[in-house]
């Protein structure tokens, strides 16, 4: 029996310092198993960002990073969309004068 996928992107928001690393997980169900195919949106995955299947991973990260991200999950039944936002806390640096 054919079933329609459903995504969901754990976690959904998250707050990061600059030159640290994160994961997105891209939860989904359907029959038959959904291909997931990551995005962002109005920008590119570049060579910091790795798909490793479901995971998003985005490591050395900067505020270029900051953004929508979308899961996409599709099977014969269908195409469905989770997104999730990394929000980027650039370092604070201290002059001492």
């Amino acid at each position: 029996m054919s079933v329609a996928p459903t995504a969901v992107v754990i976690p959904n928001i998250q707050t990061i310092e600059e030159g640290q690393r994160t994961r997105l997980l891209c939860k989904v169900t359907g029959s038959p198993k959904p291909v997931v195919e990551w995005n962002r949106v109005g920008g590119v995955l570049d060579n910091n960002h790795i798909i490793e299947g479901n995971v998003l991973r985005v490591v050395n990260v900067t505020t270029a990073d900051e953004g929508v991200y979308v899961c996409i999950a599709e099977n014969k039944k269908g195409v469905e969309q989770a997104t999730a936002v990394i929000i980027v806390k650039g370092k604070i640096e201290f002059l001492i004068q």
